[in-house]
């Protein structure tokens, strides 16, 4: 193969000239002597956005040519016996630690917003995609935190790729903690007892009730004891069960977080194949009555 090509610049620059980047960055009128003086200072600088594009194309062919260098190197040291295995072994290691060097870095964007505000639906679109991300104005679709890249791949690979990580056993059991704490009163009655019935929206619990309700469902829920006495109705009188025995509980219950340290990986050829496969740990579906259908936390926790 031939390393790869310098790149050419594009037909038509699209940024904004240094005249638009200084007014935006102007302050406004009522800013102080010493703000304004330092807007001015920047105006004043002449930025060159064609020169800084092509250092910035300049740079990725560096580090492409390198990384094309260190590929081809790496097939040689691994199909010739030119030196002993120790020799070797600590030879495309260190190649390995320059090739990772010589990657370009990565730039992330965060988007956050409230329920159905159209982050999904924003970036389905900067995709020009349709339903990568599930979407839904009333209710949290992506309510996982969700990280979206673009890799390059080989035309044999599966078009769209994905990894659904879980959470580490020891992860859960702290947020399991502070999630039963919440709901554990300090004083009063139920001193020492986890509030199990629902809540109402406006509670200060409630996004923890909702969070433990979403991953145990009624095992959580329906976890009241009877205390062996019976009220006047001649019915049996339960309260709510001890911090203790409820997280006993609920650590046993395998069944729903048995997936817990895993990383679970889906591949499919369409975006809507893709999304069918990757919605159920995202969606939010749990109809809960106090949640009114917005309850962020999905079943997976």
């Amino acid at each position: 193969d031939d390393p790869p090509p310098f790149p050419a610049a594009p037909a038509a620059a699209s940024a904004p000239a240094p005249a638009e980047l200084s007014a935006a960055a102007a302050p406004a009128a009522a800013a102080s002597s010493s703000a304004a003086a330092s807007a001015s200072d920047v105006a004043d600088k002449d930025v060159d956005m064609e020169a800084c594009e092509e250092q910035l194309r300049a740079e990725c062919w560096a580090l492409g040519t390198i990384k094309w260098c260190g590929d081809k190197l790496a097939k040689t040291l691994h199909s010739t016996d030119w030196a002993s295995a120790e020799v070797r072994s600590a030879r495309l290691a260190e190649l390995e630690r320059r090739r990772e060097e010589a990657a370009l870095p990565g730039v992330s964007v965060v988007v956050v917003g409230n329920t159905g505000a159209g982050k999904s639906t924003l970036l389905n679109a900067l995709l020009d995609e349709t339903r990568v991300l599930p979407t839904n104005g009333m209710r949290a679709c992506t309510a996982a935190l969700i990280e979206l890249r673009h890799e390059e791949s080989e035309k044999a690979a599966p078009e769209y790729r994905g990894e659904v990580e879980f959470l580490s056993q020891a992860e859960w059991d702290k947020e399991l903690t502070d999630l039963l704490d919440d709901l554990t009163p300090n004083d009063g009655p139920n001193e020492g007892r986890v509030a199990v019935s629902e809540v109402s929206a406006d509670s200060p619990t409630y996004a923890s009730w909702c969070r433990l309700y979403a991953l145990y469902g009624d095992t959580f829920k329906n976890s009241r004891v009877q205390t062996g006495e019976k009220g006047p109705d001649g019915r049996n009188l339960y309260r709510y069960p001890t911090l203790e025995s409820l997280s006993a509980k609920l650590k046993a219950a395998r069944g729903r977080t048995h997936a817990l340290g895993t990383v679970k990986a889906v591949t499919a050829p369409d975006a809507k194949a893709f999304r069918r496969q990757l919605e159920a740990f995202m969606d939010s579906t749990s109809d809960l009555v106090n949640c009114s259908g917005r309850c962020a936390p999905d079943r997976f926790g």
